[in-house]
């Protein structure tokens, strides 16, 4: 999965509702790069996100 968030199109609840989804996590990488994601765009940062599926 590959995707473009534009911060321009974000609004200050969709980045609340990140943040929110985010503290429901325990404590790690995850729950960190969603908090960051977050930050990024309330900076008015637009965030690429990519993952590298392994074999199931």
């Amino acid at each position: 999965m590959n995707g473009h968030i534009d911060a321009a199109k974000t609004t200050p609840g969709d980045r609340a509702t990140l943040r929110n989804f985010a503290r429901t996590l325990p404590g790690g990488q995850l729950r960190e790069a969603l908090l960051h994601i977050a930050d990024l765009l309330d900076e008015g940062e637009s965030v690429f996100v990519w993952s590298i599926e392994g074999e199931k």
